[in-house]
């Protein structure tokens, strides 16, 4: 099946796309998912979001407490601290917004056939993997990656030693990858199997 590279149109925008309807092929199972940990997409807009609101609530007792320090030659700093807040509000709703919306669109998947990967938000891609071709998977896992239990998988394909499917920040990376080894197992045991039975009913034949 090799490495394929394609657009879909999101037709359920805010659930995402379902890759049961766009994606999989005839008697293709999923066997398990997995998404990017939250937070490490999330975390810094989150901060950012948070410690405005907590400083646009504490500016105006500041102002009241301290109102001559906010007044240098006619100019009001807490106006323009206040406004400074409001910016940064805004700025880090927006990008946290963004950043969910990739989040949610985002998809790891293992079938008993492939590997995909799935992305967009409105215009859909994807990328995906037969298993058979499936060369090596490795795991990179960062020093706090280690302490919080997440890291990378990559899988690299027999064609191309160099392409990957990336899937990065994921839960226990580890038990990840032993998933993608054991499907692909199953997958060229199946693959031995059907030629095995081929082969026998030939025998049989001639």
């Amino acid at each position: 099946m090799g490495n394929n590279i394609n657009n879909k149109q999101g037709r359920r925008f805010f659930k995402g796309y379902s890759l049961e309807r766009d994606v999989l092929i005839q008697d293709e199972e999923i066997l398990f998912r997995a998404k990017p940990i939250p937070w490490l997409k999330l975390g810094e807009p989150l901060l950012a979001v948070i410690i405005a609101l907590v400083f646009l609530l504490v500016l105006p007792y500041l102002s009241e407490t301290f109102p001559e320090v906010g007044k240098v030659d006619m100019v009001d700093f807490w106006i323009i601290l206040r406004w400074l807040g409001l910016g940064i509000l805004v700025i880090g709703t927006i990008a946290l917004v963004a950043r969910w919306f990739r989040w949610h669109f985002r998809i790891y998947i293992v079938t008993n056939k492939r590997v995909i990967e799935g992305s967009g938000i409105i215009g859909h891609s994807y990328i995906d993997c037969s298993l058979g071709r499936i060369q090596n998977t490795m795991v990179n896992i960062s020093i706090l990656g280690r302490m919080l239990g997440y890291g990378t998988v990559r899988i690299t394909t027999a064609s191309n030693s160099k392409f990957a499917i990336k899937w990065e920040n994921v839960r226990d990376p580890l038990g990840i990858q032993r998933k993608i080894s054991e499907a692909v197992e199953n997958y060229m045991s199946g693959i031995s199997d059907t030629h095995h039975e081929i082969n026998k009913d030939e025998h049989e034949i001639n």
